[in-house]
């Protein structure tokens, strides 16, 4: 864990026993600005590797944000996604953020259950019914100790 100002960068590492010696190799990051005037935190940048391996990293950097978004007080996770990991953050409980839900309005479809991917980044939130399911999650089994 690494902390600038209001931003942060989180990993997760796959530990390796190598004769005696244990190597760490990330097989996750999260960075995440705190935005302590608008009560969010961003999550500005998010990869898991050896997605084959190890499944559920991208959970736990979701959880990682939401954890810190609840140490801080604040009440909202915000993101902007690619395209293709659109149907992944969707999955997850993020929806499209208020100033894009003309957009959903507008298309009058529920993309990810129709397989619709959009074209360009999204701006997605993660607040009231959503939010409290992973919270309690996050109390229960907690992440960061």
């Amino acid at each position: 864990h690494k902390h600038i100002d209001n931003n942060e960068m989180w990993e997760i590492f796959e530990q390796k026993q190598i004769d005696d010696k244990k190597i760490y190799s990330p097989i996750g990051i999260a960075k995440i600005y705190k935005d302590f005037d608008k009560n969010r935190v961003y999550m500005t940048y998010m990869e898991s590797f050896e997605n084959e391996k190890y499944e559920g990293v991208g959970l736990r950097l979701h959880q990682l944000a939401i954890e810190r978004m609840s140490q801080e007080g604040l009440e909202e996770v915000k993101l902007n996604c690619e395209p293709d990991a659109f149907p992944f953050h969707y999955k997850s409980g993020f929806r499209y953020s208020e100033n894009n839900k003309e957009l959903e309005q507008k298309n009058k479809i529920n993309y990810y259950e129709r397989g619709f991917v959009p074209y360009d980044y999204i701006e997605m939130s993660l607040n009231g019914e959503n939010l409290q399911q992973w919270k309690d999650r996050a109390e229960k089994y907690p992440i960061i100790q």
